[in-house]
């Protein structure tokens, strides 16, 4: 069995809330941002990706937009 992963699906739910609960409210260091982006930057990114990204946007886009719209 690996670390961390039980094998009982109960006990898996709880622990996966339990590791969500204890990151909600921490955010990322002014730091940490900067290395994530250095990180990824100059990333080659294969054209199913690049689509399935803007697909993605468009329908963020559109849920923006209904919101706003009364």
């Amino acid at each position: 069995m690996t670390r961390g992963i039980s094998a009982d699906p109960q006990k898996e739910l709880e622990r996966r809330k339990r590791q969500s609960e204890a990151q909600k409210g921490k955010h990322p260091s002014e730091e940490t941002r900067r290395k994530i982006g250095e990180a990824k930057k100059g990333r080659i990114v294969s054209e199913e990706t690049r689509r399935k990204m803007s697909t993605s946007h468009k329908k963020a886009k559109r849920r923006v937009k209904k919101l706003i719209t009364p």
